[in-house]
């Protein structure tokens, strides 16, 4: 699969893109962003965030999955 199409409607340069995993933990500025959505799950691939994020995460009454490695 190919981003092509979705790197030109959104005038995103491929090359600017960094190799490799682009991923950080959930943080503060996030949890703030996803709060007003209230998404209703959240998962959390390598493991879950602090207790404090995610007691955010359960005040929006959102299924948490969570793998653990």
């Amino acid at each position: 699969m190919t981003f092509a199409l979705y790197y030109r409607e959104f005038g995103i340069d491929a090359e600017s893109v960094p190799i490799g995993a682009g991923r950080s933990p959930l943080s503060d500025d996030a949890a703030d962003l996803l709060g007003e959505f209230e998404p209703p799950v959240v998962s959390f691939h390598f493991g879950p965030p602090s207790a404090g994020l995610l007691a955010r995460v359960e005040v929006w009454g959102a299924k948490i999955w969570s793998l653990s490695h």
